[in-house]
Protein backbone atom coordinates (compact mmCIF):
# COMPACT_ATOMS: atom_id res chain seq x y z
CA UNK A 1 0.00 0.00 0.00
CA UNK A 2 1.57 3.21 -0.91
CA UNK A 3 1.68 6.16 1.76
CA UNK A 4 -0.33 9.04 -0.27
CA UNK A 5 -0.12 12.23 1.33
CA UNK A 6 -2.72 14.66 0.03
CA UNK A 7 -1.91 18.47 -0.09
CA UNK A 8 -4.72 19.07 3.13
CA UNK A 9 -3.00 16.82 5.01
CA UNK A 10 0.16 18.50 4.32
CA UNK A 11 -1.16 21.32 4.97
CA UNK A 12 -1.88 20.36 8.29
CA UNK A 13 1.34 18.71 9.07
CA UNK A 14 3.10 22.01 8.14
CA UNK A 15 0.65 24.37 10.45
CA UNK A 16 1.39 21.88 13.22
CA UNK A 17 4.97 21.91 12.74
CA UNK A 18 5.03 25.34 12.71
CA UNK A 19 3.13 25.98 16.00
CA UNK A 20 4.59 22.98 17.86
CA UNK A 21 8.15 24.66 17.24
CA UNK A 22 6.34 28.34 18.00
CA UNK A 23 5.04 27.35 21.31
CA UNK A 24 8.19 24.83 22.27
CA UNK A 25 10.24 27.77 21.52
CA UNK A 26 7.90 29.62 24.53
CA UNK A 27 8.38 27.50 27.06
CA UNK A 28 12.01 27.00 26.02
CA UNK A 29 11.76 22.92 25.87
CA UNK A 30 14.27 21.27 23.77
CA UNK A 31 12.78 18.68 21.61
CA UNK A 32 14.03 16.40 23.93
CA UNK A 33 12.70 17.70 26.83
CA UNK A 34 9.13 17.74 24.99
CA UNK A 35 9.24 14.31 24.19
CA UNK A 36 9.99 13.35 27.71
CA UNK A 37 6.97 15.16 28.73
CA UNK A 38 4.86 14.00 26.29
CA UNK A 39 5.90 10.36 26.58
CA UNK A 40 7.53 10.44 22.97
CA UNK A 41 11.42 9.93 21.57
CA UNK A 42 12.60 13.17 20.55
CA UNK A 43 13.10 11.86 16.74
CA UNK A 44 9.70 12.00 16.80
CA UNK A 45 9.00 15.15 18.12
CA UNK A 46 11.97 16.09 15.71
CA UNK A 47 10.32 14.21 12.25
CA UNK A 48 6.55 16.32 13.36
CA UNK A 49 8.18 19.30 13.41
CA UNK A 50 9.67 18.74 9.97
CA UNK A 51 6.11 18.25 8.79
CA UNK A 52 7.60 14.69 7.43
CA UNK A 53 5.97 12.82 9.94
CA UNK A 54 1.92 12.56 10.67
CA UNK A 55 0.50 11.86 14.23
CA UNK A 56 -2.13 10.49 16.32
CA UNK A 57 -4.63 11.85 17.90
CA UNK A 58 -3.23 10.28 21.01
CA UNK A 59 0.63 12.16 20.66
CA UNK A 60 -1.26 15.86 19.45
CA UNK A 61 -2.70 15.25 22.69
CA UNK A 62 0.44 14.60 25.18
CA UNK A 63 2.23 17.11 22.95
CA UNK A 64 -0.75 20.07 23.68
CA UNK A 65 -0.46 18.42 27.43
CA UNK A 66 2.74 18.90 27.88
CA UNK A 67 3.30 22.69 26.31
CA UNK A 68 0.18 23.35 28.31
CA UNK A 69 -2.35 24.19 25.17
CA UNK A 70 -5.19 23.44 23.96
CA UNK A 71 -4.92 20.15 21.48
CA UNK A 72 -6.67 23.06 18.61
CA UNK A 73 -3.76 25.61 18.99
CA UNK A 74 -1.55 23.11 17.61
CA UNK A 75 -3.52 23.04 14.43
CA UNK A 76 -4.49 26.94 14.28
CA UNK A 77 -3.01 29.13 11.54
CA UNK A 78 -0.07 30.13 12.34
CA UNK A 79 0.17 34.05 13.46
CA UNK A 80 4.42 33.95 13.86
CA UNK A 81 7.26 32.33 12.34
CA UNK A 82 9.51 30.41 14.54
CA UNK A 83 12.73 31.41 15.79
CA UNK A 84 15.44 29.49 15.76
CA UNK A 85 15.88 27.55 19.07
CA UNK A 86 19.24 26.91 20.69
CA UNK A 87 18.31 24.75 24.03
CA UNK A 88 20.83 21.88 23.36
CA UNK A 89 23.75 20.82 25.07
CA UNK A 90 26.35 23.56 24.93
CA UNK A 91 29.66 22.65 22.64
CA UNK A 92 32.78 21.94 24.35
CA UNK A 93 35.73 24.13 23.83
CA UNK A 94 39.13 23.64 24.29
CA UNK A 95 40.91 25.18 27.31
CA UNK A 96 44.04 25.01 26.49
Amino acid sequence: MDDITTPQQMAARLRLATNLKLLRGKVGFSQETLAAKAGMHRNQVGLIERGTHGVTLDNLVSLANALGVEPSQLLIEPTETPRPIKTGRPKKTDAT
